[in-house]
């Protein structure tokens, strides 16, 4: 978990530079959103959706908003998700249904929740390690 952490902490600090930076869209400062997109998380989901949303709550400064998007799992994720929900309501939670492989439309689906310039994104699916980019919202 620390080296999400980790890279997630570095993107930040280099998005948050470069959108601080930015002359266009000055009106604010909250430009970031962080999209987890997962599947068959269960086991590590509310850690690591917890460190995330403790993450978002001391950068409220920059963050805007945290979008979690579950990519059909099939184990207990998507109860874990609404569990987490109910517990924290400004964090914005879809679920995607099925599995066909439709990795752009979740992609778009999740972006079209983010209300930052730039979308830190994170995605795992089981069995494989973490994958984190920086991304300006299209």
């Amino acid at each position: 978990m620390w080296s999400l952490y980790a890279l997630a902490s570095v993107w930040i600090a280099l998005l948050i530079v470069g959108a601080l930076w930015s002359p266009r869209d000055a009106p604010g400062l909250r430009r970031l959103s962080v999209c987890l997109i997962v599947r068959n998380q269960a086991e590590r989901l509310e850690g690591m959706v917890g460190e995330v949303i403790a993450l978002a709550a001391h950068l409220r400064w920059c963050v805007a908003d945290v979008v979690v998007v579950d990519d059909a799992s099939t184990d207990e994720t998507p109860v874990l998700l609404a569990r987490l929900g109910r517990r924290h309501p400004g964090v914005k939670i879809l679920n995607w249904p099925d599995d066909t492989d439709q990795g752009r439309q979740v992609l778009d689906a999740a972006y079209a929740l983010c209300e930052g310039a730039w979308v830190l994104l994170g995605q795992a699916r089981a069995g494989q390690s973490w994958c984190v980019s920086g991304h300006p919202r299209r």
